[in-house]
């Protein structure tokens, strides 16, 4: 079984093999594990005037996430257990009430990422070339300013300014 799964560390072999002997009780202890583990890597986020901070957390907070099955429940309460000073008295007020972690993450940007910043996205967005960057330093970009800029545009036009960015 270790031969066909390359890479599977000893507790998600263990979380395997239970849920393959049927015992969903101790599935569950080592989905919490995980979380908890998760919840422990995870950067704080103070909520100051900082909406590059917040880009980053929720870049961080996401990267964690996508390498776990967990419910939207699990996310939320992680990450607003790492939410300090303004960005907790903001979820204490607004943020308790969301059910998906996208509904989360959609309010997070309206507060925590301001106009000044999603103007100066814009900006950088209308002039973004791939340069002396590598394919995958530039996409990074891309989806930075497509993400938090607040453009709307087509999905046509997006892939039009992606490749239209790319080096020859």
């Amino acid at each position: 079984m270790t031969g066909l799964r390359k890479g599977i560390t000893d507790h998600r072999l263990v979380h395997l093999r239970q849920q393959m002997a049927g015992d969903p009780h101790g599935a569950y202890k080592v989905h919490d594990n995980d979380l908890a583990r998760v919840e422990s890597n995870l950067p704080v986020f103070d909520g100051k005037y900082d909406s590059a901070a917040y880009v980053n957390w929720e870049l961080a907070v996401d990267k964690q996430f996508d390498e776990y099955d967990f419910s939207n429940a699990q996310m939320i309460k992680a990450a607003s257990n790492k939410c300090t000073g303004s960005a907790s008295f903001w979820w204490h007020t607004v943020g308790n009430k969301l059910e998906t972690w996208d509904e989360c993450k959609i309010l997070m940007r309206k507060r925590f990422v301001f106009s000044y910043y999603r103007r100066a996205l814009l900006e950088k967005f209308e002039h973004l070339k791939q340069g002396d960057k590598t394919v995958r330093e530039y996409f990074h970009d891309f989806k930075i300013c497509i993400t938090y800029s607040g453009l709307q545009e087509s999905n046509e036009n997006t892939m039009t300014r992606f490749f239209r960015g790319l080096n020859s």
